[in-house]
């Protein structure tokens, strides 16, 4: 779920046609325009000569514009013009050269919902003979104000577009930019419409482009495109390169940063001898280091970047630079889940960071198993002493299975690491480690598929979400999930912390072979570990504890849920193994199902208070004598949850009936932003079938790579929380 610190995910959704006129004329300015809400056809007379064509709607790139024809003839997308934020908002661009002048039938497929807004604009005055316009840039965030840095040239004119979530409140362009549409989709609440806004500017060295609103902050996703005027000599669009290997990376000096918010293009098959690293001329990875700047675009092509140990090595003390607060670096795909960075599982993590102010996101990146190397240093993605990084909808698998390596390793502060597909780890899923790491936030992620460790570690499980020593960071909507192929027979915990003030909202725990949750005071190199906090915590179908609390100092665990676990253990554990000096925890508004209840033993300090279990062998086992309110009125009755997993149904007794008026049970319904609740959904209602609830943030889904043919993964879970086609019906309310 792409909503952040440094910038976000969720989508809306848009669709802008543009159109430029003849070469003939000496400056492109803006023609026609035709706005469109929901997907099918729509009419647009068309008086120029280039066809432009962007999808805005509030939600995922899955539920944009994913083809368009324009009179039969089809359109192209316009090279890295695509950009989400998690569910929350998404934009993307095609094109046509030369469509035909006269009113004639635009088609869409994909998209077709009435958040779904489609502009039709003709644009007078392009370069046909050449490139028609220049780089596209794309931004998201969660705020309010949406923005764009462009490098552009005189005589250019720049057309900007923002997709936002919600049309409660106005969009306006900045000062010196000419409004071209301001159109918000219709819906029966603030939840489903988008508002589409698109204005001009005449082009400069360097423009900023920005769309602003008063009031909430919002999800939105934002592109930018100059346009180039007739008499602008330009290489002509070319197709993308074909696929082939890299060559190992080399680290080398960085250059001097130049002008803010350049592009850089890079492909696997590139001539070595190419240097600019532009759209039409990318360079080879190795290259990427030495053109980072602050506030420059790093675009990777599709293809597959191969390497030898580490491919690709981002260090500010050895070959890059930091990006700035205003100005980070970005380094993506060009199209999401497109561009493959593997290595070979020899030594060295396929992509190792030490940076500040970068942003990585819509990458795969892969390792391999490879028995020749047997060392710990083999894992997928490292981040070591970075700060202000974000680590964004990336599809990241296959640590080296022959030793101790994690899929993702994060020392360092102040990190977004979000909406990101994390598969197929042996050891560690995610970990934060280390006493200086903190004030992290772990935000949407979907961890999964554990395999088979090939070597011999007795006692040493796979954890998914580990803080290692690591305190005071803020865990929120994620899921790990261990059901279903690959599977893995090595015992596994959901969610792991030994470090202070760790704080975990929202999160899933599904199919756990060991525990769906350990929160422990002493592990490592900590002792006295306190304060943790657990808000709205969904525990399913584990072997053993749904959540244990071992020594608990100042633990605050309220709306939580153990559903099935599939053996004789409790839903909630805590007891004193680690032999804290003194231990106090308070449990409210727990609802545990087909479990064996609760226990609790040397609890100093015990507040248990509005919960209840509820199944053939749940009971309130030793230490619960002192619960009040538990369970609550209407007294010992079925919970009634049928087939739903992650809310409380308006039906059942405890809706409403915990804590603070708030349901017994855990309610996963909607998105913490650090720590806080919004309003923004987490499952999308509007789908039908077998898609149903589908989650509406995370990464692209490729096939062989993280779609069901793999296993269980994030685009199905919902099927396993009731949704889909079960019998699971969302609140009235929602």
């Amino acid at each position: 779920m792409r909503i952040v610190q440094l910038a976000c995910n969720f989508a809306s959704m848009t669709t802008l046609v543009l159109t430029l006129a003849s070469s003939a004329v000496a400056a492109v300015s803006i023609g026609n325009v035709t706005n469109a809400t929901g997907g099918g056809t729509f009419t647009h007379s068309n008086n120029g000569n280039l066809l432009i064509l962007i999808g805005m709607r509030r939600a995922s790139l899955s539920y944009n514009v994913t083809s368009v024809t324009y009179d039969g003839r089809s359109l192209s997308a316009v090279p890295s013009c695509r950009r989400e934020y998690s569910s929350g908002a998404s934009i993307i661009a095609y094109y046509l050269v030369n469509p035909p002048q006269g009113s004639y039938t635009i088609s869409t497929t994909g998209g077709s919902g009435t958040p779904l807004i489609r502009t039709a604009v003709s644009v007078v005055g392009a370069n046909t003979a050449g490139s028609p316009f220049g780089s596209c840039i794309t931004s998201s965030g969660h705020s309010t104000r949406a923005s764009v840095s462009l490098s552009s040239a005189s005589g250019e004119l720049i057309l900007a577009a923002t997709a936002k979530g919600y049309a409660t409140e106005t969009v306006t362009a900045a000062s010196g930019q000419t409004q071209r549409w301001n159109v918000k989709s219709p819906g029966a609440t603030n939840d489903s419409p988008t508002t589409g806004v698109g204005s001009t500017k005449a082009g400069a060295g360097s423009v900023v482009m920005s769309h602003s609103w008063s009031g909430t902050t919002r999800n939105w996703a934002m592109l930018g495109i100059p346009l180039r005027p007739a008499t602008a000599a330009q290489p002509p669009v070319v197709s993308e390169p074909p696929v082939v290997s890299e060559t190992p990376v080399v680290t080398q000096p960085p250059s001097s940063p130049s002008s803010t918010g350049q592009s850089f293009f890079f492909s696997p098959d590139a001539p070595s001898v190419n240097s600019s690293c532009t759209d039409t001329a990318p360079c080879r990875l190795s290259l990427l280091p030495r053109k980072a700047m602050p506030g420059a675009q790093m675009i990777l092509k599709n293809g597959t970047y191969r390497g030898n140990g580490t491919v690709l090595t981002l260090d500010s003390s050895v070959n890059t630079v930091n990006g700035t607060s205003s100005s980070p670096i970005t380094v993506r795909a060009q199209n999401p889940g497109q561009a493959l960075i593997i290595g070979n599982g020899t030594v060295g993590q396929v992509v190792r960071l030490k940076v500040d102010w970068w942003i990585v996101e819509d990458l795969r990146i892969e390792n391999v198993n490879n028995s020749a190397y047997r060392g710990s240093e083999a894992s997928v993605l490292r981040c070591t002493l970075c700060n202000n990084v974000i680590i964004r909808g990336n599809i990241i698998r296959n640590p080296n299975a022959w030793a101790n390596n994690a899929a993702v390793s994060i020392t360092g502060t102040h990190n977004l690491i979000v909406d990101n597909d994390i598969l197929r780890f042996h050891r560690s899923g995610f970990e934060l480690f280390g006493s200086g790491t903190r004030n992290n936030v772990v935000r949407g992620n979907y961890v999964g598929q554990t395999v088979n460790r090939l070597y011999y570690a007795p006692g040493a499980p796979n954890d998914a979400f580990v803080a290692y020593n690591a305190p005071s960071n803020v865990w929120e909507n994620n899921i790990f999930e261990q059901t279903g192929s690959p599977g893995g027979s090595t015992a596994s915990d959901g969610f792991v912390a030994w470090a202070a003030n760790n704080k975990y909202y929202g999160n899933i725990s599904i199919g756990a072979t060991n525990n769906a949750m350990v929160l422990v005071s002493k592990g490592s190199t900590t002792a006295g570990a306190n304060n943790y906090v657990v808000r709205n915590q969904v525990s399913i179908g584990m072997r053993r504890m749904g959540l244990y609390l071992r020594s608990p100092i100042n633990a605050d665990v309220r709306g939580f849920t153990a559903h099935t676990s599939r053996c004789l253990d409790r839903g909630v554990v805590a007891n004193d193994a680690d032999g804290a000096p003194s231990t106090s925890v308070i449990l409210r508004n727990m609802l545990l199902i087909d479990t064996t209840g609760a226990s609790t033993s040397a609890i100093d300090s015990l507040t248990l208070s509005h919960s209840h279990e509820w199944g053939i062998s749940s009971l309130w086992g030793p230490g619960t004598t002192g619960k009040v309110f538990s369970p609550p009125p209407p007294g010992d009755v079925n919970p009634n949850l049928g087939a739903c997993r992650v809310f409380v149904p308006d039906t059942s007794p405890y809706n409403g009936a915990g804590y603070n008026g708030e349901d017994v049970g855990a309610n996963v319904l909607h998105a913490y932003v650090n720590g806080v609740l919004t309003s923004e959904k987490l499952w999308d209602e509007n789908l039908t079938g077998a898609n149903r609830g589908k989650l509406r943030f995370g990464p692209p889904v490729i096939l062989g790579v993280n779609d069901s043919s793999t296993g269980s993964v994030r685009d199905t879970v919902h099927q396993r929380l009731g949704f889909g086609n079960g019998s699971c019906v969302f609140p009235a309310s929602y």
